[in-house]
């Protein structure tokens, strides 16, 4: 690591890692997860996902219309009554949910 200039109109100066790729990466899309798969939202709205610090977007993310809540509302029925969710012993449900 070195120290950087002094920021651009700023007057802090900052710590440049050339290895890092803040700032120069392209942002991530991230869509809805229902029914055990990404999907789009049915309208295909999408929303900006900005750094407050600094304005740099950082990704994009689906945004949830009502369709979209009730297929995941009715995916989520149809596992629990099936017992693949409300069988599943609570150690199984944790893996899942931290996969996600």
């Amino acid at each position: 690591r070195t120290l950087a200039a002094v920021a651009e109109g700023g007057s802090r100066p900052s710590w440049s890692n050339p290895a890092l790729k803040f700032g120069r990466q392209e942002a991530e899309h991230f869509g809805l997860r229902i029914n055990g798969e990404t999907v789009e939202a049915q309208s295909g709205v999408k929303e900006e996902v900005r750094n407050p610090a600094t304005g740099d977007l950082v990704a994009t993310v689906a945004s949830a219309g009502e369709a979209d809540v009730q297929a995941a509302v009715e995916g989520a029925r149809k596992a629990f009554d099936a017992g693949t969710w409300s069988e599943m012993p609570a150690r199984g449900r944790c893996a899942v949910l931290f996969r996600a």
